[in-house]
């Protein structure tokens, strides 16, 4: 697969940006960049549609698939609430046409899923629980090849991520190295709050 251009990449940027978010431009690159692949994208959290934009965007550059998943529970500190129509509107009025949604918790979803993942972008539950288990439910179904990528990873005032994601990345190392796993992973690098693992095995 080549690699988009800084054209194209700008272009899928300024249409997300006409939604409302709280996603940087510098990760946004990297996160389309990293979504431009075939097969199935899954999105946990999605908030009003930005990062859904850009996903939409990577994959119909190779006809791959977006499903996105989000409860749509009220967020904290007064930031403005979500829900399925926003979400749809925002994508519509750009353009875009909504992917398919499972507006239930993370942890049903996993159970509803079948086939492997090329892409796989978190962004829900911040908690240390929460992306604990996001981690446990879904990284295993990312194909050889496939790609992690999550979101507020060393955010200041967020330590559920940086935890959770730090605590899987080092006993993923170890089984590797042991021998145990099936699964062994590379981090490809971060950008802002953006860190991404590829699936090498």
């Amino acid at each position: 697969m080549s690699g988009p251009t800084a054209l194209e990449v700008e272009r899928a940027v300024t249409v997300a940006w006409r939604i409302p978010g709280q996603y940087r431009r510098g990760e946004a690159r990297f996160l389309y960049r990293l979504a431009r692949r075939k097969g199935q994208i899954v999105e946990i959290g999605c908030y009003m549609g930005r990062t859904t934009a850009l996903l939409v965007q990577a994959a119909r550059m190779w006809g791959a698939t977006v499903t996105t998943v989000d409860p749509f529970v009220p967020l904290p500190n007064g930031v403005e609430q979500a829900t399925p129509d926003k979400w749809r509107a925002h994508l519509e009025r750009v353009g875009l046409r909504p992917p398919r949604l499972l507006a239930v918790p993370s942890h049903e979803a996993a159970r509803q899923w079948a086939g492997e993942i090329a892409f796989l972008f978190v962004d829900g539950d911040h908690s240390y629980t929460g992306v604990q288990h996001d981690l446990a439910d879904w990284a295993p179904r990312v194909q050889v090849g496939g790609v992690i990528a999550l979101h507020d990873m060393w955010f200041p005032s967020i330590t559920g991520v940086a935890r959770a994601v730090t605590e899987w990345w080092c006993a993923e190392r170890d089984d590797a190295a042991r021998g145990d796993s099936g699964a062994a992973w590379r981090c490809l690098g971060m950008r802002d709050y953006t860190i991404a693992f590829r699936r090498e095995r």
